[in-house]
């Protein structure tokens, strides 16, 4: 089976590749997988306010699989998200 667990993250930095999975260190230590999405609320380009980023933090299957993973664009005209 497959298990999704979405957690928070500590709002130490304004990077949310260097911050910390809020709460347990067992939620990092014990997944195969931990995959960070993010986005610059505050960013003054609306395409870059709207692209949402996901970052591979860790990958046990391989242990090289890790950094930026991949963008999706929500279009707020259609209401989806395009690549």
């Amino acid at each position: 089976y497959t298990l999704f667990n979405v957690c928070h993250l500590n709002e130490d930095s304004d990077d949310f590749r260097k911050t910390k999975i809020r709460g347990s260190r067992g939620v990092d230590m014990y997944s195969d997988q931990v995959i960070y999405l993010g986005r610059d609320v505050e960013a003054e380009d609306v395409i870059s306010r709207n692209t949402l980023e996901f970052y591979v933090k860790k990958d046990r299957a391989t242990g090289q699989d890790t950094g930026k993973g991949f963008s999706l664009y929500y279009n707020p005209v259609t209401k989806h998200f395009e690549d």
